[in-house]
């Protein structure tokens, strides 16, 4: 289990503020083969694939709350000492947590041989991220250096503009805005590895708070139209955006969501 909390706690800006939707306030666990581990608010979604298997196939929701409280007995969990005792043993060494179903209470965790909690779940069933996953081959498909479009998003978001138009052509993009009446426009180097030019609109908000700390090299993949746009770099989580309609100002809804959390079989 080192890896699950640390992906709870990536995930978890994206899940919805708002406490009146409960089951996009906290943070979606699906177990089974594989653990899918994410957090959405109806604009944007976080998620999280790890190689951690359950005997039985199951989706809970975690509070906000709690994954704050996990993260913080997380970190004062010490590291398995190794049998060797070698440095290199010591530097490598993973924490440990157990987890486990606790009946109806929730989920029980062990860190290392001395605390144990008991998180309460969320009633409710999550959102069934999975299936906003997009499957097709996107139409579009660019990578960026993360800094260059940070930069340039601050320039052009500093008109107070609440969307940014990204227009990609062969080996360079265009970020422009437009707010009372004026325009303002940058330009980034980037590469084409999949698709034709093409142009969508963004939140900048959503663009700035996800290149955050981001160094390097960030993949951006598009299946057109209303599909989100989604953003993986390195070992972070995925992160989805919905596109904002060229034109406007309003932002796509995420219809798909909204079925989701009332569908009945709304596990992935």
């Amino acid at each position: 289990m080192d890896a699950m909390i640390p992906a709870m706690v990536a995930v978890l800006p994206y899940a919805a503020k708002e406490t009146d939707r409960p089951v996009l306030n906290g943070v979606s666990v699906s177990l089974g083969k594989e653990m899918l581990i994410a957090a959405g608010d109806g604009h944007r979604m976080g998620l999280k694939t790890l190689p951690l298997s359950f005997k039985e196939d199951r989706s809970v929701i975690f509070p906000r709350g709690s994954v704050s409280s996990l993260e913080f007995l997380w970190k004062k969990t010490g590291r398995m000492p190794p049998l060797d005792g070698t440095l290199v043993s010591v530097i490598i060494a993973k924490k440990h947590a157990h987890v486990a179903f606790d009946g109806k209470q929730g989920m029980r965790f062990r860190f290392g041989e001395g605390t144990t909690v008991v998180v309460k779940l969320v009633q409710g069933d999550p959102p069934a991220w999975g299936k906003l996953i997009p499957k097709k081959d996107p139409i579009l498909q660019v990578q960026f250096f993360a800094a260059e479009l940070e930069r340039a998003i601050k320039r052009i978001s500093a008109s107070g503009a609440n969307m940014v138009k990204l227009a990609f052509r062969e080996d360079f993009a265009i970020i422009s805005a437009k707010a009372e009446d004026q325009e303002m426009e940058s330009t980034i180097p980037i590469h084409i590895t999949k698709g034709d030019p093409n142009e969508m609109g963004l939140s900048p908000q959503y663009l700035l708070d996800y290149l955050k700390g981001k160094e390097g090299v960030i993949i951006r993949s598009w299946e057109g139209d209303t599909s989100p746009v989604v953003l993986s770099h390195g070992t972070t989580p995925r992160v989805l955006i919905m596109p904002m309609k060229l034109g406007e100002k309003k932002e796509a809804s995420v219809a798909a969501e909204s079925k989701a959390e009332t569908s009945p079989d709304a596990s992935p």
